[in-house]
C-alpha cells in the first residue's frame, strides 16, 4: 500500500490537454500526407483560390508539428520536467506551420490563415503556465 501513497492524481486539465495534443499530432501527420493527392489539390484550388496548403515547406512543418505534438502529449502525460520544453517546442512549430500557410497564400486567405495562427497560438500559449506548474 505504500505505492498508493506516492501516486499523484493527474489533473483533469492535463488529461484534456493531452487528448488535444494527441488529436493535433495525428492531424499534423495527416496534413503532411494528404496534400500530395492531385485530386485534393485541384479541389482545394477550386474551393479556396489563393490558399496554399500543398507546398513542400508546409508538409515538412506539419510533419514536425505532428511529431512535436505527440512528444509533448507523452511528456505532459507522464508529467516529466521537460514536458514543458516539449510543449514550448510544439508552440514554435505551431507558429512555423501557420507561417508556412500564410506566406505563400494571397488575399483574404492569407489574412484568415494569419488570424487562425495568431488565435491558436494565443490559446495554446495561455495553457503553458498550467503545464509548467504540473510537470515537474
Amino acid at each position: 500500500m505504500e505505492y498508493a501513497a506516492t501516486v499523484r492524481k493527474r489533473p483533469d486539465g492535463l488529461v484534456l490537454i493531452c487528448v488535444g495534443l494527441a488529436w493535433v499530432g495525428v492531424g499534423g501527420f495527416g496534413n503532411a500526407l494528404i496534400w500530395d493527392d492531385p485530386n485534393v489539390q485541384a479541389a482545394l484550388q477550386q474551393m479556396t483560390p489563393g490558399l496554399r496548403l500543398g507546398t513542400a515547406p508546409f508538409k515538412a512543418f506539419m510533419a514536425i508539428y505532428g511529431a512535436l505534438a505527440l512528444l509533448s502529449c507523452v511528456t505532459v502525460w507522464l508529467r516529466v520536467r521537460w514536458g514543458r520544453v516539449a510543449y514550448a517546442l510544439w508552440l514554435v512549430s505551431l507558429v512555423a506551420a501557420g507561417l508556412a500557410v500564410v506566406l505563400p497564400s494571397t488575399g483574404q486567405w492569407a489574412v484568415i490563415a494569419l488570424a487562425v495562427t495568431v488565435a491558436s497560438t494565443a490559446v495554446a500559449g495561455v495553457l503553458y503556465p498550467y503545464i509548467a506548474r504540473h510537470t515537474s
